[in-house]
């Protein structure tokens, strides 16, 4: 295998690369601790030091385990050549196949209901080290197109209006109600919701050289008028042998 370097998975711990945000997510039963990222560009980096100038090389590695290591700094490991056994990641630095668009996170409705208890100030500052250049500067995100399991009350969707097949009562004003403080104690903006959270991230984003933010939407759940079920979801029961159920769409709607 030319110019390849193996290095045994699960060799590497959590790894934050500066000035390189390209990473690959690794995970193994062997592996005693959840790591909070392992970059295989820590391999790369390593094993092509010295003859592959185009690779970053790894500055820093960060722990965050199930022992109480949060965001702990550890030593560099060292590579060498080697025949190692078992289970291993196989690193060929001169082929280049996939290439990675972005790392990042979610937005979604409950993200924004913990953030609404914060006040405008921390909440910045917490937005900052997420999509901010001097923080992670997060540039892939995920957002769901009505409610998800990650919504705080859930069972809603832009569509309300049974057998509106034009779609003339479509609204996005659910991810822009804000929640209530009278209903939810401690909220410090009322206003804040789903929307406003991806306007903040977008406004981070404009504020500096970098200004990349995909993101991509996804629905979870057509409207409830849409199921055969007639309903959100059919929670798993001893009458459905546990089975929960999410419906079909009826005819006309698939």
């Amino acid at each position: 295998m030319k110019n390849a370097c193996r290095v045994p998975l699960g060799a590497s711990p959590a790894v934050s690369l500066r000035g390189e945000r390209r990473a690959l997510t690794m995970a193994h039963p062997t592996i005693r601790h959840r790591w909070l990222v392992a970059l295989v560009a820590l391999a790369m980096g390593a094993c092509a030091r010295g003859r592959q100038p185009g690779i970053p090389q790894v500055v820093e590695i960060l722990i965050t385990s199930e022992s109480g290591h949060e965001l702990a700094p550890t030593e560099l490991p060292s590579f060498q050549p080697s025949s190692p056994g078992g289970t291993v990641v196989s690193v060929e630095p001169d082929r280049i196949k996939q290439t990675i668009d972005g790392i990042g996170t979610s937005f979604t409705e409950s993200s924004a209901f913990v953030l609404a208890h914060l006040n405008p100030e921390r909440r910045r500052e917490v937005m900052q080290r997420i999509f901010g250049e001097s923080g992670a500067d997060f540039t892939l995100t995920r957002t769901h197109i009505g409610s998800c399991d990650f919504t705080v009350e859930g069972k809603y969707s832009y569509a309300e209006t049974p057998d509106d097949r034009e779609l003339k009562a479509f609204t996005i004003a659910p991810d822009l109600a804000g929640f209530d403080p009278d209903v939810y104690p401690g909220i410090k903006d009322a206003s804040y919701d789903l929307l406003p959270m991806i306007q903040e991230a977008l406004s981070v984003k404009r504020g500096q050289r970098d200004r990349t933010l995909r993101i991509i939407a996804s629905a979870w759940t057509a409207p409830s008028w849409m199921k055969d079920i007639e309903t959100w979801y059919i929670p798993p029961s001893a009458q459905n042998d546990w089975q929960g159920n999410g419906g079909w769409p009826k005819r006309g709607y698939g």
